[in-house]
């Protein structure tokens, strides 16, 4: 039995091998690291060396395909409209579509800048200046989508359109993978947002009943 990992040099003593005899065949079967670059060139040779030291080679060469993972994220909100100082919360949904686990990285941001602010998220996001990353979340498995959850506040003398948007990456350790689609790997949405409206009212009644004679007095 061979070792694993394999050393880089494998040596097999066949023992004698007569004139004219049917070819002996042997095998090996290498199993590539995650970590491998799209574009690496696997060189693999052999050498038959006899006691007489004549020996004879053959050597064949493989390029090396990354993985490739179809990342997916969407995104929505309830919100129709939002009045100016209130809150307005979004789902987010990741997927990952491929064939293998995967780590990842999202990335969400919104315009204009002075329009919200960050209120809270779920699972640990971080707020940088109002660019917020997930960049700790566990393991993406193939089809099973993670749910995220980002709540933002208002600015209460903004007016106008909030857009907001999200973006997938791979996370570093996974970042020889190649992400061929179809799945969007961003999503935006919109949200109007309107200044409050106030809402007056003014009402007047009489203090009082009867006649008033000329002259007199009324009270409202």
């Amino acid at each position: 039995m061979l070792p694993s990992p394999l050393p880089a040099r494998i040596v097999w003593e066949v023992g004698s091998l007569p004139a004219d005899s049917l070819p002996r065949s042997r095998f090996v079967t290498v199993t590539l690291p995650d970590s491998l670059a799209e574009g690496t060139i696997l060189t693999n040779t052999v050498t038959i060396t006899n006691d007489q030291e004549v020996t004879a080679s053959d050597t064949i060469t493989t390029e090396v395909q990354a993985q490739r993972v179809d990342l997916e994220t969407s995104k929505r909100t309830d919100f129709t409209e939002v009045v100016a100082g209130g809150l307005v919360t979004y789902t987010i949904t990741i997927s990952n579509n491929g064939a293998g686990p995967v780590g990842v990285v999202v990335t969400d941001t919104f315009d204009p800048a002075g329009a919200a602010s960050f209120n809270g998220c779920s699972d640990g996001c971080i707020n940088n200046s109002n660019v917020i990353t997930w960049n700790t979340l566990p393991i993406l498995n193939p089809g099973i989508p993670r749910t995220l959850v980002l709540t933002l506040t208002t600015i209460g003398s903004y007016s106008g359109t909030l857009t907001n948007t999200v973006g997938i990456t791979f996370s570093n350790e996974y970042a020889n993978r190649l992400d061929p689609g179809p799945g969007p790997n961003s999503d935006v949405v919109t949200t109007p947002v309107r200044l409050p409206q106030a809402d007056l009212q003014i009402t007047k009644a009489r203090v009082g009943s009867g006649d008033v004679i000329a002259g007199g007095s009324i009270n409202y």
